[in-house]
């Protein structure tokens, strides 16, 4: 069993898109369906269907013949992750993990939660953006040793971490290359999807379908990051 964790893209959000274009929805009518005026979770069985199997963690797990697991709604942030990994063991046998895989999110999304309980607020707001920014500094490290922590506390099994933001990539690159998933595309590598998107926006769906409102990363975008992560579990193996 693989263990994947993230948010909207791990999900696998937007790929709908291809499904309901090649069945004769417009873009506008696609763009009226789309979060937050119409949750993914509602979407029907054959919309799900097509979703699940183009997502990475399908084809990951196609590749290497194992059961998935995903949490269990669209979107989340890092400190979901966390939670997540804090009530596995109350809802699986933990022993049959083959390995995890963690995608992180944009860092600023658990600053609400930070703040709720901080002083900060109260400074004035030149003052609360250099809170923020040590806060985030700080924070970003800080979060993956949580996140490997919990995952340590609950198994054994191999970890790897891929991100959507670029915020990340310094600090993974240095402090936490061993479990880093290069994204290898067109003899390039890169640290995260938002850096991949940047340098190759065919593989965004709002350029692959014109007008589209949706800014996640289509199927073709979704093999590059499954291969990747295929490659990297792989030779860790033989590393081992």
């Amino acid at each position: 069993m693989i263990i994947f964790l993230g948010d909207s893209f791990t999900w696998g959000q937007g790929l709908q898109l291809s499904y309901w274009i090649d069945n004769g929805k417009s873009i506008e009518e696609c763009n009226k369906l789309m979060p937050p005026d119409v949750p993914s979770e509602t979407y029907d069985y054959y919309t799900d269907e097509f979703r699940r199997k183009h997502h990475f963690p399908n084809l990951v797990s196609k590749h290497f013949n194992k059961s998935y697991v995903t949490k269990y709604g669209n979107g989340g942030t890092n400190n979901d992750i966390v939670e997540i990994l804090d009530s596995l063991p109350n809802q699986m046998d933990c022993g049959g993990i083959d390995f995890f895989v963690i995608q992180l999110t944009e860092s600023s999304r658990d600053l609400p939660e930070h703040y709720a309980s901080n002083k900060e607020l109260n400074l004035p707001l030149t003052e609360q953006i250099k809170e923020i920014d040590k806060w985030l500094e700080e924070y970003k490290e800080d979060k993956i040793k949580q996140i490997i922590g919990k995952i340590r506390l609950i198994s054994n099994a191999p970890f790897f971490i891929t991100t959507w933001r670029k915020d990340f990539n310094h600090i993974l690159e240095k402090k936490f290359k061993e479990y880093l998933i290069p994204l290898q595309y067109n003899e390039n590598t890169y640290i995260s999807f938002e850096e991949l998107g940047e340098e190759n926006k065919h593989l965004h769906l709002n350029h692959q379908f014109e007008d589209s409102h949706d800014l996640h990363l289509n199927i073709d975008a979704h093999k590059i990051i499954a291969s990747s992560i295929i490659n990297k579990v792989e030779n860790s193996k033989k590393l081992i």
